[in-house]
């Protein structure tokens, strides 16, 4: 159940989920400038023990946003040759076994729609994710499951390949898709994807472990995939599996 949620008058009941969470509050008066950007869910707001329950108050949170005339959705991170970010609103694992979720949104009069929704404030960003102080700080299992041929495989057999690993991922009720490249990567010689995931476990996939180099602790916001005001224009990093000069854009950073 939500970790913090404010008691407030009157219920509204989540359609098949049996839930009831209090109806959204009058609109907190502005404490911050115009266009300010606020997150509602990570552990510092909520938790839930299933990941049904989780997605229910997602999609609560979400119309919360949408049915708002002073408030919207922040954007995706456009991302060459991935998918993913367009679950950014999708509930997430945490090291926990517990599920967990992050609704993001800029206000045009710098009220949030809650007043327990938290304020994020980007213009220490770097020097934040660094000390892990970051409001979207998460501690979950990130996993990087790297195929990579030589060209002598076929593309469509790596294209077969990564499907067929997706399609894994998004079947699991353990793991949550965060990136994937949406066609194998062609070059310098080698034939490859890239798909990146959570888990509630230690063990992922099989043959898949936790992620080297990967920190547990995430800011979510950036490995979602959100776009928010005052982000780096560059979100990228120097493939070091396929060994080539361009970039790739991965979700875990």
């Amino acid at each position: 159940m939500l970790k913090k949620f404010a008691a407030l008058a009157g219920a509204t009941a989540l359609a098949g989920t049996g839930i009831a969470i209090a109806a959204g509050p009058a609109q907190a008066a502005p404490a911050h400038a115009p266009g300010s950007t606020f997150i509602h869910g990570t552990t510092r707001l909520a938790q839930f023990s299933t990941r049904t329950n989780c997605e229910a108050h997602a999609v609560y949170e979400l119309k919360l946003v949408a049915n708002n005339s002073n408030t919207t959705a922040l954007g995706a991170v456009q991302r060459p040759n991935a998918v993913g970010s367009e679950l950014r609103f999708s509930c997430y694992p945490l090291r926990t076994g517990r599920w967990s979720y992050l609704t993001a949104y800029t206000s045009k009069s710098g009220a949030p729609i809650q007043s327990q929704d938290l304020y994020f404030d980007p213009s220490n960003r770097a020097a934040q994710k660094k000390a892990g102080t970051n409001i979207d700080s998460e501690i979950v299992y990130a996993f990087a499951h790297v195929t990579i041929h030589t060209t002598a495989t076929k593309t469509s057999t790596c294209n077969a390949q990564r499907d067929f690993i997706v399609k894994k991922i998004l079947q699991s009720p353990s793991l949550r898709l965060i990136a994937a490249d949406k066609t194998c990567v062609v070059a310098g010689g080698k034939v490859g994807y890239e798909a990146d995931y959570a888990s509630t476990t230690r063990t992922g996939l099989p043959y898949d472990r936790v992620a080297t180099g990967i920190t547990a602790e995430q800011p979510m916001l950036d490995a979602l995939g959100y776009k928010y005001p005052g982000q780096p224009a560059a979100l990228k990093v120097s493939s070091k599996q396929l060994r080539v000069t361009t970039s790739r854009y991965l979700a875990w950073r």
